[in-house]
């Protein structure tokens, strides 16, 4: 089974349908979903002599490892796959001395990826999707908010990078679409460190 695209145009926004069909067309992955450790573990031990439980032990005990290192400002390369280090976010300052070490937090993980990974990703080969409609434009505000509040019913918040997957938008147009949600009042925006966290109202 090959990896599969569809092809997408991603207009401006603000500037409405008509000028997205003047946007020139990208390829974009179909996502056959995620492949969860458990299944991982499964899969690898039928084809090893590991059991599941061990290979999962193995993967705690590394990441608990390599979350320890990074901790220590260690960047960790994994052979074979690439190298992590830790992301840091602050305000943007014009003298050193207005910014402390509280000010500074830790915003995600930056990933490298060694050459050879790179060298064997390239030799993957896609097929164009035919279970998805090609050159699509921004679902309508209907149907995106039918998606959204049919999730919220299985799931007790959303975020914007799940609007994204759930209305196959930009990140500026889920930014705009959760924003005015949230000013109809027919959503709540929440923080969770620097995570916005969207729920329906409490009835």
């Amino acid at each position: 089974m090959k990896a599969q695209y569809k092809l997408v145009r991603m207009p401006n926004p603000n500037k409405g349908e008509e000028a997205a069909e003047k946007q020139p067309l990208h390829a974009r992955l179909v996502s056959c979903g995620t492949l969860r450790t458990k299944e991982l573990v499964e899969r690898v031990g039928e084809v090893s002599s590991f059991t599941p439980a061990v290979l999962r032990g193995c993967l705690q005990a590394l990441r608990d490892h390599m979350l320890n290192y990074l901790e220590m400002g260690y960047n960790v390369e994994l052979e074979g796959f690439g190298t992590f280090s830790l992301s840091l976010h602050s305000k943007p300052v014009m003298d050193k001395k207005k910014i402390r070490a509280e000010g500074i937090t830790v915003d995600g993980l930056n990933f490298r990826p060694c050459k050879e990974l790179k060298r064997k990703l390239s030799t993957i080969k896609v097929e164009r999707s035919d279970r998805v409609e090609s050159d699509p434009t921004y679902l309508s505000k209907e149907e995106c908010e039918r998606r959204v509040f049919t999730y919220l019913e299985n799931h007790s918040y959303l975020t914007q990078q799940i609007y994204i997957n759930l209305c196959h938008c930009s990140r500026t147009k889920a930014c705009q679409d959760l924003n005015r949600l949230v000013a109809e009042g027919q959503l709540i925006c929440s923080h969770f460190g620097r995570n916005k966290l969207y729920k329906k109202p409490k009835e």
